[in-house]
């Protein structure tokens, strides 16, 4: 049973691409518990603290959980052929100067992309916000120029 009440015991997951505007969105979302749920599960206490102290953050709740989460490299599965998470997630933004990321899960929301300032310097930019009502869920979204696929 769901901690969130949801008969739900559908383990699936969906994923939605297209190019808008220039720009490959990759869309994918499950009804999972949801990140903020899973971190305590998948990470020790001092883990989390040292990646909230890193961010210079000491709030817990899901918005934060989820910007901390893109820093942690455990995938779920404990398979090594597997993904690391979230730092797989977050790691699109290395390679890619112009691409941008969201992440909605819970109650938390989380965006991060490279900004350039007028003066041509590039700096992250990121932003949290939460929500009043949970999603149930968790919903990722990568934004990609296409022109730096071929980059």
């Amino acid at each position: 049973m769901r901690p969130d009440g949801l008969n739900i015991l559908d383990d699936r997951w969906w994923m939605f691409v297209g190019i808008i505007m220039d720009k490959l969105i990759i869309i994918v979302c499950d009804l999972g518990v949801g990140i903020p749920s899973t971190i305590p599960k998948n990470y020790s206490k001092a883990s989390i603290r040292a990646v909230l102290e890193f961010l210079k953050v000491s709030k817990t709740n899901d918005s934060e959980l989820i910007h901390a989460s893109t820093y942690l490299n455990k995938t779920r599965t404990k398979m090594a052929h597997r993904g690391k998470g979230g730092k797989d997630i977050r790691g699109l933004l290395d390679h890619y100067p112009g691409a941008s990321l969201g992440i909605y899960s819970n109650k938390g929301c989380f965006k991060d992309s490279n900004r350039t300032t007028r003066s041509g310097a590039k700096h992250a930019f990121a932003l949290k916000d939460e929500q009043k009502k949970s999603i149930k869920g968790t919903v990722i979204e990568w934004s990609i120029p296409i022109g730096e696929l071929s980059q």
